[in-house]
């Protein structure tokens, strides 16, 4: 879903804020909500690719060295 954020962003950015023609019109998300909307998915994202790693170290002692 983030790289359907990121397309969008690129097409909002090159493109026209709102075309109008015979059809109707159509008008682009803005650009701020867009960006508000990739980062609050790579965030989310981020967190979820830490659900897991819990960060537990472990000292190694071999037998007889105490």
């Amino acid at each position: 879903m983030a790289d359907n954020v990121e397309d969008k962003l690129n097409e909002a950015a090159l493109g026209p804020k709102r075309v109008r023609g015979d059809a109707g019109e159509v008008e682009q998300p803005d650009l701020d909500q867009l960006i508000k909307v990739d980062k609050y998915q790579r965030s989310k994202g981020s967190l979820c690719a830490g659900i897991g790693h819990i960060g537990l170290t472990a000292k190694i002692v071999p037998p007889g060295s105490i």
